[in-house]
């Protein structure tokens, strides 16, 4: 048997049961909320990833190599506090589906949904500065963890499989109140995603592991937030890195 027929079939179980990638939007980045108050935030994103899988181990050989386009689209659920006038914390829900359709070693493979997974996550936001009274700059610390289990089937053989990976990002930027329900935000951050993959192939000893990175990720994200009445916010938001392209939608609840 060909030596390339065991590694395309590697490959094919691992970009059939990569993870939901759920990158989550950041929202103004300074503390806005308040001492005291609490919020409940809903959010949509859809992305566009490439993703690194490297040092490879299984029976028939671990070649690295790259998922280009993994398309993305999440939800999230986000109850933040604020502390102080200056810094809020926040934790987070989440959920997502992927789609992917990919040329490995010359072989179309696509990406289908995972059969259970689950992401949470937290971050905090402070206000660094208030130069002006309609601008602040500040800084956004948020992280995400993703568990997902799936299965896989190839030339009739089952694989159990198992993703864990880990998301950080930490943005700066200023937060600008352009109009009286209207404001502009944006900055630049670091995106930084770090996971692993494992199979096991039902009742046999057959083992594949990847590990999965982006590597570390210098982009830029500019927004909106459009006040709907006094305790109602969306939120239009847009990131980008040479591996990441992310669209989101949120909108904020704030309570007393």
């Amino acid at each position: 048997m060909s030596r390339k027929l065991p590694i395309l079939t590697l490959i094919l179980l691992v970009s059939f049961c990569t993870p939901a990638i759920a990158i989550a939007p950041f929202g103004p980045p300074a503390a806005n909320l308040g001492k005291g108050k609490t919020s409940v935030g809903i959010s949509y994103t859809y992305s566009k990833m490439s993703l690194d899988f490297d040092n490879g181990s299984s029976p028939g050989g671990g070649p690295a190599f790259t998922l280009d386009g993994i398309k993305s689209h999440g939800v999230f659920v986000d109850i933040s506090r604020g502390f102080n006038d200056k810094w809020e914390a926040f934790i987070r829900l989440g959920a997502g589906s992927t789609r992917n359709t990919n040329n490995v070693a010359g072989t179309s493979v696509h990406i289908h949904d995972p059969d259970k997974g689950y992401a949470l996550g937290f971050g905090t936001k402070w206000t660094f500065c208030q130069p002006r009274e309609n601008l602040k700059l500040g800084g956004i610390f948020q992280m995400l963890w993703t568990e997902v289990e799936s299965e896989g089937k190839i030339n009739g053989n089952r694989w159990d499989t198992n993703t864990s990976m880990v998301e950080v990002q930490l943005a700066v930027g200023p937060h600008y109140q352009f109009r009286e329900n209207i404001s502009l935000y944006g900055g630049a951050f670091v995106n930084y995603v770090d996971g692993e993959f494992f199979a096991r192939r039902k009742n046999v000893a057959n083992k594949i592991s990847y590990d999965i990175d982006s590597g570390e990720l210098f982009g830029g994200f500019i927004g909106t937030s459009l006040d709907i009445n006094a305790s109602t916010a969306l939120n239009v938001e847009w990131q980008h890195t040479s591996a990441l392209d992310l669209f989101g939608l949120s909108l904020v609840i704030e309570f007393d």
